[in-house]
């Protein structure tokens, strides 16, 4: 299983705050789109404008395409929908989904790609991760409580492809999953890996002609809805079917609407009302669903309700590199901006689409950009791997950091290993470079980065001369320290996850300082730390990013 490494971010705790489970989650889902975009380029760009302002769009929490941006891979297409595309940059998050009419002709996938670069999006908070530049990613976003992530994978993926995907379900168990994939149907294989999993709610696809969505049946009794959205008449129609998650009531609905003319589908002066061509119902709606999160924390694996020290779906005893929790910021190599280094392929054990292979002995590069959301000490980690002894300088926002690395040997070039070092970082975007200073380096195939942001203190309850101060270690582990409490006698520290579930606890006496392992948190989710003694109680709640 691929390790991640998170962020951390502190703040008060407020007993009294309001229920974080709010009512309703609004997506906007779009079909193809190469006909407007081809025969009427101005339409389809002022249509991004009437989403940003229309009161059925304006609000959304997310909007997914479902593939086929342009006509033919057409130059004057892409053109037209970047500049379209872009108007929602920073407003509302998005992923495309690359269909058979954009990598069809000369340049196959490489237009999307040029177009719709990966760096455009790296930045961004939703990002979560990639494989094979933006031709397949994952982003997330959090409303009313629950974390939703959304994967979106290239028309007719690969057995790698899927792999990938699977890997990012199973290490995201309380994340409620939308998968994406063009030219999916109800038994295709991403279907079929989907219905492997609870917390995966919905297929989506465009390719032909919508259908009525259907709800089917996963192995361990779970619902997956099946949804195609693509309306090929409907040339000069930026169309969308907006869908409503409603999390009290456990339901999915959908209701397809016009932004450009302003009207629901099923309303009798629509422009396509009663059209033979459109679905038999414009307006659905699934219950049954379970969008909280669960007091199991690994829904999908039947040997385990919390992850443990190597994750859900992972045995205990069977994971390497367990001290180190999961990465918030995976940056991959090829990705990156580069001089000198060749992409390769020819070790095995690599993540992503390749990786780095540096070729000169001296200014050989590759600059990362990280995007972080405060000002603190980040934990770098390089995988690598190399067979001689190949110092390589480290520059931050172009400052020299380490003159000279000396990355420990791996021992074979198909083995990988990571370095760490603990950085300062500034809030926004980083510059992150290694360079050839002698010898020509070894493979470098990512960057993760982990970290802690404070963003507040503690609360106290009678410990005005006591504080815990908490930092994420380059072990991966989290350091508590106790100040205060030297003559306390016995304290008791615990650590819980939002559902009140305990994942840590002990007692000490005069405590000054306690390690706690990161390993059994997971990404996105809230824990509350509380130390107390006989007299005071400190209560500080985190979360992972």
């Amino acid at each position: 299983m691929k390790k991640h490494t998170f962020g951390i971010v502190l703040f008060l705790f407020v007993l009294s705050a309001p229920n974080i489970f709010a009512q309703k989650v609004k997506v906007l889902v779009f079909g193809d789109s190469q006909k407007i975009v081809n025969e009427a380029p101005a339409s389809y760009t002022s249509a991004m404008d009437k989403i940003l302002t229309d009161s059925q769009t304006k609000d959304a929490n997310f909007i997914m395409h479902m593939g086929d941006i342009v006509e033919d891979n057409l130059v004057s297409n892409w053109q037209v929908a970047q500049t379209a595309w872009q108007k929602l940059d920073g407003k509302i998050p998005y992923v495309l989904n690359v269909g058979n009419n954009d990598i069809a002709g000369d340049g196959g996938i490489l237009k999307y790609n040029e177009y719709f670069p990966l760096s455009r999006y790296q930045a961004w908070p939703s990002f979560v991760g990639n494989y094979d530049r933006n031709s397949n990613v994952a982003h997330r976003f959090n409303a009313a409580g629950v974390n939703w992530m959304v994967i979106s994978l290239k028309i007719a993926p690969s057995a790698s492809i899927l792999a990938w995907a699977e890997s990012i379900i199973v290490g995201n168990p309380t994340n409620k999953i939308f998968i994406i994939s063009h030219d999916a149907n109800p038994t295709s294989n991403v279907t079929k890996l989907a219905l492997k999993y609870s917390n995966v709610l919905m297929v989506l696809c465009g390719h032909t002609e919508t259908v009525e969505p259907v709800a089917l049946t996963g192995p361990q009794g779970n619902k997956l809805i099946y949804l195609k959205t693509c309306f090929h008449n409907k040339v000069l129609d930026m169309y969308a079917c907006i869908l409503e998650l409603d999390v009290e009531a456990g339901t999915i609905s959908g209701r397809y609407y016009s932004p450009q003319y302003e009207k629901f589908w099923d309303d009798t002066t629509a422009p396509y009302y009663g059209d033979s061509k459109m679905p038999t119902k414009l307006l659905w709606s699934f219950p049954g669903f379970n969008f909280k999160n669960s007091d199991d924390l690994c829904p999908n694996d039947p040997n385990k309700v919390a992850p443990g020290l190597c994750g859900c779906g992972v045995p205990e005893g069977t994971c390497t590199d367990t001290n180190f929790p999961r990465d918030s910021i995976v940056l991959q190599a090829e990705n990156a901006v580069f001089s000198g280094p060749l992409i390769a392929t020819n070790q095995p054990g690599y993540n992503g689409s390749g990786f780095l292979d540096f070729t000169n002995n001296s200014n050989d590069y590759v600059t990362w950009t990280a995007n972080v959301l405060s000002s603190a000490d980040y934990v770098l980690s390089f995988r690598y791997a190399l067979t001689a002894n190949r110092p390589m300088k480290l520059t931050i926002n172009g400052d020299v950091r380490i003159p000279s690395i000396a990355f420990p040997i791996t021992g074979a070039w198909d083995i990988w290993g990571k370095y760490r070092t603990t950085q300062a970082l500034q809030a926004g975007n980083n510059t992150i470079t290694l360079t050839t200073i002698g010898s020509n380096g070894g493979n470098f195939d990512e960057l993760g980065i982990s970290g802690v942001q404070v963003v507040s203190g503690i609360e106290n309850r009678n410990a005005m001369s006591k504080s815990v101060n908490i930092l994420l270690k380059n072990n991966g582990n989290l350091m508590v320290n106790l100040m205060g409490y030297e003559q306390a006698g016995e304290v008791h520290l615990k650590l819980t996850n939002i559902m009140g579930q305990n994942v840590f606890q002990k007692s000490i006496i005069n405590p000054t300082q306690l390690s706690i392992s990161t390993s059994a948190f997971i990404k996105n989710a809230i824990y509350i730390i509380s130390v107390e003694d006989n007299n005071s109680k400190v209560q500080t709640k985190i979360m992972t990013l």
